[in-house]
């Protein structure tokens, strides 16, 4: 059975001073996943953790780093700042922000309303790495042939294209319209999460069909024949980690 996991089903904590976080998908060893904190079964064999994180008005997250572990936060909803080393940007939906192992960062909400976004989190083998910050807007998409829409955010540091990402893939965000639906994708190599931003629609997973919705985070197991198809009246939209 497929592992889906709605961000409400699990009981928030306070980490880094003034964030609300919910844990979502752990890895397969994590001590971590445990039924009394309402996180599903660990079921990550190639990727680390991905939580939820909401920091309400006139808060700050705390000023930290981590050692070897590259970090993604994507803006779900809010506006606010971005502190990485010795930047000090804006933020706003939707958002990337790739935050390099060892550089200190820290969330800052100035305003009134709630900053609620992602931390994906990979293990690398050094510290090292230049903050990223890039809206889906400025990307240019690509469709599936079909009746998806893909915007890449992030991808993996190659040479020949530029990229940033080191231990995870890709982070890339994709867009169903109303009544359609993706080709058949499966990954030979790649763990993958989606997670749903809105709309309602269905994912075939091995060939068995089930019912997702904002808030939505499936598990795509790696060589996992999977499609996902819009039913409601708006666009079906997901953000995707690959790893």
């Amino acid at each position: 059975m497929p592992t889906i996991v709605n961000w409400r089903d699990a009981n928030p904590v306070i980490s880094h001073d003034n964030a609300v976080v919910w844990p979502c998908m752990q890895p397969v060893d994590s001590d971590a996943a445990s039924s009394d904190r309402g996180v599903p079964a660990s079921v990550l064999r190639r990727l680390d953790v991905i939580t939820v994180h909401g920091i309400q008005g006139r808060k700050d997250s705390d000023h930290h780093r981590h050692s070897k572990r590259e970090q993604v936060y994507y803006i779900i909803k809010g506006t606010g700042e971005v502190v990485c080393g010795d930047q000090r940007l804006n933020i706003r939906e939707g958002d990337a922000l790739y935050l390099p192992s060892g550089l200190y960062h820290q969330i800052c909400n100035p305003g009134e309303d709630w900053i609620v976004h992602h931390v994906i989190s990979r293990d690398v083998e050094e510290d090292t790495g230049a903050f990223v910050q890039r809206n889906w807007r400025d990307v240019t998409p690509e469709t599936d042939s079909k009746g998806a829409v893909r915007w890449h955010l992030l991808e993996q540091k190659e040479p020949e294209n530029g990229g940033t990402l080191r231990g995870l893939a890709w982070i890339d965000r994709e867009a169903i319209q109303p009544g359609g639906e993706s080709i058949e994708r499966t990954e030979a190599h790649m763990e993958q999460i989606y997670y749903i931003l809105g709309g309602i629609g269905t994912v075939i997973l091995n060939g068995t069909m089930n019912h997702v919705r904002e808030g939505d985070m499936i598990h795509i197991p790696v060589a996992t024949p999977y499609a996902f198809s819009c039913t409601g009246s708006d666009w079906l939209t997901s953000l995707i980690v690959g790893g």
